[in-house]
């Protein structure tokens, strides 16, 4: 890095899962921002991620402790947040880690900005035991950088500031690189009536993501007399059942192993109309748009994750109404001319690389550092870092 900083600060996660290597890596080219990593080097609440093991950046291990279920400790951090020689912090906004409470009372006694790094809100939870230890957690902090928009009005509705409610939204790494503005792939042609609709999910098989109710759907349009086909792509526990509920509807699906491999990845896009996740969807929304390839889920808030906001109804997917496989059926039809016109897949690319990609991921949290405040219509607006001169 070059140039004189005018800031340091630390970053604090439990483990940097493989897809945060890009952010990293701009966080770390920042001219005036001098960002410092800390974290453990695996996963040890098993939520099913890969860990990021190399980096070009170095990364300061900070051990994690299981105490009980999910509580955590993580060693170093009360250390950390009283002697530590920062500006500011970014901690990992997760009230299960309670070396984290601790810091953040002895930074907010330091009079250091503590900003917490986090989904936020994906539920309702005003008035039960959770949502009050949660805004609680989140009282202690200076700020909250965000995944999502649903998440600050929560926020807002709960008390909290709107200026410390930064949305930095999330991204991914595993994408081969393709400008935002790029024509449609050549790959991606109209096969014709008579071709299977081509469907895609990729991420962990589990009962939450209600592959059941696609393939319920496939059988529906199937017999209306419209064909598709889906591959499922990873691991997880509801996948025997997958394979053999498919047989039973007669419906066509593959299965194949999970992979980051981004050229694998693209291969599989490649051959691919549309992404589907019925159960609520997380990064395979910014994986399937920075495919070019649009999206359908649900558009119930409460049992979503913030990346579902990159799904614009009719220009990068479409949303239908939770558990109901008529209207899932009825939204993947709807799919079938979105995804064969030409705009759509810059329209996905677009939207990823607006608001979705590593670079606006890390213009905005540094932007929330060095201001001290949140402002999400600037970065709406394109302006990323020309708020320096002004």
């Amino acid at each position: 890095m070059q140039g004189m900083f005018t800031m340091k600060v630390a970053v604090v996660y439990h483990f940097w899962p493989h897809y945060r290597y890009s952010v990293l890596r701009e966080l770390d080219r920042d001219p005036d921002v001098d960002f410092h990593f800390f974290a453990d080097f695996q996963d040890y609440v098993d939520k099913g991620v890969k860990p990021l093991t190399t980096h070009d950046t170095p990364i300061y291990r900070l051990r994690c402790v299981r105490l009980m279920r999910n509580w955590m400790w993580q060693r170093g951090v009360i250390r950390l947040c009283r002697r530590g020689d920062y500006d500011a912090f970014i901690l990992l906004g997760d009230p299960h880690y309670l070396a984290t409470w601790i810091g953040l009372v002895i930074l907010r006694a330091r009079r250091k900005p503590a900003w917490l790094w986090t989904h936020g809100w994906t539920e309702e939870d005003a008035g039960t035991p959770r949502g009050l230890v949660r805004l609680a957690f989140y009282r202690l902090a200076y700020g909250l950088m965000l995944y999502g928009h649903y998440a600050k009005n929560y926020g807002i509705a709960r008390g909290l500031r709107p200026d410390r409610l930064q949305v930095v939204h999330n991204s991914i790494s595993h994408v081969l690189p393709v400008e935002p503005d790029a024509s449609p792939s050549p790959d991606r042609d109209d096969v014709g009536e008579t071709a299977p609709f081509r469907l895609i999910f990729v991420g962990r098989v589990t009962s939450r993501s209600r592959l059941d109710l696609a393939l319920l759907a496939m059988k529906q349009l199937e017999i209306s007399g419209c064909r598709c086909r889906l591959t499922i792509v990873g691991q997880g526990p509801a996948k025997p059942d997958l394979m053999r509920q498919s047989v039973l509807l007669g419906v066509d699906v593959s299965f194949v192993d999970e992979t980051y491999d981004a050229t694998e990845l693209f291969t599989l896009f490649r051959d691919a109309d549309c992404g589907v996740s019925p159960g609520g969807v997380g990064l395979f929304a910014i994986l399937c748009l920075a495919h070019g390839v649009p999206l359908v889920t649900h558009g119930d808030w409460s049992g979503q994750r913030p990346e579902f906001e990159s799904v614009v109804e009719g220009r990068t997917g479409l949303l239908f109404e939770r558990d109901n496989v008529v209207d899932l059926a009825r939204a993947i039809a709807e799919a079938v001319p979105l995804s064969r016109c030409p705009e759509t897949e810059i329209q996905c690319r677009q939207q990823v690389g607006r608001l979705f990609s590593p670079d606006f991921q890390a213009n905005a949290i540094s932007f929330a550092v060095r201001a001290g405040r949140a402002d999400d219509l600037w970065f709406a607006a394109g302006n990323e870092r020309k708020w320096q001169s002004t």
